[in-house]
């Protein structure tokens, strides 16, 4: 029961393209940066998660959650419960990808999107966004 190995990535879109090929439209970074000129409501976010674990090692018990400064969607248990886990033949590693799409999305100065595995008490951030307001240093 080991911890997955995991990243996170914040974008606008995602995209399957021809060729079995995913396009991720517009990667942020670690911040968010917003200005009020252009609306305060985000409306579409991405948040995309990529797990990899060993099949001698599965991820029981483990609960992948989606922190967001407004209501936040149900953990998703690891593995998912009824989806196919196929690991790859010759290495053992199962892979699987978990997107949350975050839709009318509240900007607030300050807030902060969070990524976690979580386990009873134990928890590791795997990834976050700050949402933060254009001051006249940080604009172009």
């Amino acid at each position: 029961m080991a911890i997955p190995d995991a990243f996170v990535l914040f974008v606008d879109d995602v995209r399957q393209e021809v060729g079995n090929k995913t396009s991720y439209m517009g990667a942020y970074g670690t911040d968010l940066v917003f200005d009020e000129t252009h609306g305060t409501v985000l409306l579409r976010l991405v948040v995309t998660t990529f797990l990899q674990w060993h099949t001698e090692s599965p991820p029981d018990g483990w609960f992948l959650h989606v922190q967001l400064p407004t209501e936040s969607p149900p953990p998703i248990s690891l593995p998912p419960e009824g989806a196919p886990i196929l690991p790859d033949q010759d290495s053992g590693l199962v892979r699987l990808t978990v997107q949350v799409v975050v839709v009318q999305l509240p900007l607030s100065d300050g807030t902060r999107i969070e990524v976690a595995l979580v386990k009873d008490e134990e928890r590791k951030l795997l990834g976050f966004l700050n949402l933060k307001r254009a001051t006249a240093a940080s604009t172009p």
